[in-house]
């Protein structure tokens, strides 16, 4: 399984050897470029900024989605979805509840990520899978996820400050901070650490 280091690096050589690809029609609003620049005065917030133009939003979304599906390396969590989480595996009523109430949040959210949600419970209880679902769901609308699982993505930042690195630090923490919506799961499973607690 390739790191997410080695992802990351791949993905930019693509995009360099897609640059050289003779381009299509020209849009009348972004002369091609694809991106539009806010045309707002100096000191707003979107000052400098640009946005995706029209004509290529899907096209970026569907890349933005694919590259996210890609670093997250999500394997047999690409199967778990709403609808094969079963609340009823809870022992008892009340946790069959809890289950099911955690499933109905756990959608809202995905209809409308807003802030955070934080999943609880002992191991075992669905978590990962209502996190996975979530991300899954995210990507099949090319909305935008980022999976992480915090033990290794705490290892692969590690490793960027090794020489024979082929990411950066910065490369592999931007991408990871930019996502529209981050999902670390076991979070609180790494290693304790002043440099672990101050990265996440």
């Amino acid at each position: 399984m390739d790191s997410l280091s080695e992802i990351i690096n791949r993905l930019q050589q693509t995009a360099t050897d897609d640059a050289a690809l003779p381009a299509g029609p020209v849009c009348p609003r972004c002369g091609g470029t694809g991106f539009l620049r806010y045309d707002v005065p100096y000191g707003d917030p979107n000052f400098g900024r640009l946005q995706v133009c029209g004509c290529r939003a899907r096209e970026v979304a569907a890349s933005r989605a694919a590259r996210f599906r890609e670093l997250s390396r999500l394997g047999p969590l690409e199967q778990r979805r709403f609808a094969n989480f079963v609340p009823d595996k809870g022992l008892n009523a009340f946790s069959r509840d809890a289950l099911a109430i955690a499933l109905r949040i756990a959608r809202d959210y995905a209809a409308a990520p807003s802030g955070w949600l934080v999943l609880t419970g002992p191991s075992a209880s669905g978590k990962t899978h209502l996190a996975a679902a979530i991300t899954n769901e995210l990507l099949e609308r090319e909305d935008g996820a980022l999976w992480v699982f915090v033990p290794d993505f705490l290892d692969h930042l590690r490793t960027t400050f090794s020489p024979q690195s082929d990411v950066t630090y910065d490369d592999l923490f931007t991408t990871v901070r930019d996502a529209p919506v981050l999902v670390l799961d076991d979070l609180g499973a790494h290693s304790s650490s002043s440099w672990a607690d101050e990265k996440l």
